[in-house]
């Protein structure tokens, strides 16, 4: 398989070397969870070259993969991209005891698909799914994820009677009550999925998503772009789309800067998390 021809020059090194230094030094916190997820990521990985399942890094692994060739110094989670097909065949793979897919690695099926390995390891699946080309439709589409979402979220307060701080969402309460959470979140897929035959553009975040807002990205469905290759990360080898370049840049602009650590964000995940 092709690899990513990925260089990092002497001053990058130096810089990498002070920030991971700063942020996440060989036996601290979050050098440990990082190199979890770096595990539970090799488990998923071998499971998918084994059932010839293509994924990409996706969003900020995808980007220390290109940067860093590892984790982003101070970055405390992992994605993972897959076009319906495949995460069809994954789904369909992992649909016994547990969701297994190894030992320690399990698939997790809520609203938003995850994988999980013990004791603390949570990488979100995004599936890639086509997207109308039209403007108008783009936005016909937006709108009934954001609502079936929403439906989702509030059902699923009903039925486990946590309210909590009121969100816009309670609004529709009285449709919500009209299906079950099982039922809407079905309906969430199915309006996902919608143009998955139609259309040249891929939609990048898809179903199963808490963040439907993000649909607005767009990528080109180049088979060329979405070329499987192998790019180190962290020692290892993972799967990355071919056309990385263009996709970062859609998602980042100028992704090889490094930004000022005064904008630096740090998600918190670790902080109660016991490693």
């Amino acid at each position: 398989m092709e690899k990513a021809r990925i260089e990092i020059s002497e001053e990058r090194k130096v810089l990498f070397a002070r920030l991971k230094e700063k942020y996440n030094p060989e036996g601290s916190k979050l050098r440990k969870y990082q190199l979890h997820l770096v595990e539970t990521l090799k488990e998923f990985d071998s499971f998918c070259r084994k059932h010839e399942i293509v994924y990409y890094l996706a969003y900020g692994t995808l980007l220390g993969a290109v940067r860093h060739k590892g984790f982003i110094p101070w970055d405390d989670d992992a994605d993972i991209w897959m076009d319906r097909e495949n995460y069809s065949k994954l789904e369909m793979l992992t649909q016994g005891e547990y969701h297994r897919l190894s030992k320690n690695v399990y698939m997790s099926y809520g609203i938003r698909p995850m994988l999980w390995s013990s004791p603390y390891a949570d990488i979100d699946i995004f599936v890639l799914d086509s997207s109308p080309t039209n403007k108008t439709l783009v936005r016909v589409k937006n709108l009934m994820v954001k609502i079936l979402y929403a439906l989702v979220k509030c059902r699923g307060r009903i039925d486990n009677h946590s309210f909590g701080k009121f969100k816009p969402y309670f609004l529709l309460t009285p449709i919500a009550v009209f299906a079950s959470t099982e039922s809407w979140k079905n309906k969430y897929k199915k309006s996902a999925m919608l143009f998955t035959k139609k259309g040249d553009m891929i939609d990048w975040l898809q179903s199963y998503t808490n963040v439907p807002s993000y649909i607005d990205y767009l990528f080109p469905n180049d088979e060329n772009l979405w070329t499987p290759i192998e790019a180190e990360f962290d020692g290892e080898k993972f799967l990355t789309p071919k056309g990385y370049d263009q996709i970062l840049r859609i998602i980042y602009g100028d992704y090889m800067q490094v930004p000022d650590e005064s904008h630096i964000h740090v998600h918190g995940i670790v902080e109660n998390i016991k490693i």
